[in-house]
């Protein structure tokens, strides 16, 4: 296989083992009751509304279906970023742990600051709280090492 091939087979990987990871930590935020909603639900719900879905039930608690479509997606979009991770990796040989942490930095900074706001699906940054801010960054922070890691070691096995 190809170098270039390998890595983006090897990130879509790592994203696929990323997402899982920030997947887990979300759901377990919301159970805490850290987080009303997973973010990637408040997106299905996002698309629903504007779909013309009744806004009664958008207002009811997410139901399993809900979630696990919703979270499929992510899943689904983890796989793809890290494919994304790939390519950049095969063009920038950097290590994986320094390149997953800007690289997962870069997808917070990207769905909170720019599309979330722009799209009214998360607040505007300065009206998010610095904890917030905190642990959100810090969950894409580990999901690009795991991204970086898993990726590397995908890319030496192929």
């Amino acid at each position: 296989m190809q170098d270039y091939s390998r890595n983006i087979a090897a990130g879509a990987v790592g994203g696929l083992a990323g997402g899982v990871v920030l997947t887990g930590a979300m759901l377990m935020a919301e159970r805490a009751g850290l987080e009303p909603i997973t973010p990637p639900a408040k997106v299905g719900r996002w698309m629903s509304y504007h779909a013309g879905a009744d806004r009664r039930s958008l207002k009811q608690p997410v139901s399993a279906r809900e979630e696990a479509i919703a979270e499929g997606g992510h899943l689904a979009a983890s796989a793809t970023l890290g494919a994304a991770y790939g390519a950049l990796r095969a063009t920038y040989d950097l290590p994986p742990v320094t390149s997953g942490i800007a690289f997962g930095l870069g997808l917070y900074a990207l769905n909170f600051g720019l599309l979330g706001p722009a799209l009214t699906v998360t607040r505007k940054p300065w009206n998010v709280e610095p904890t917030r801010h905190a642990q959100r960054a810090l969950l894409h922070a580990v999901f690009g090492v795991v991204v970086g890691l898993v990726a590397e070691r995908v890319a030496r096995r192929l």
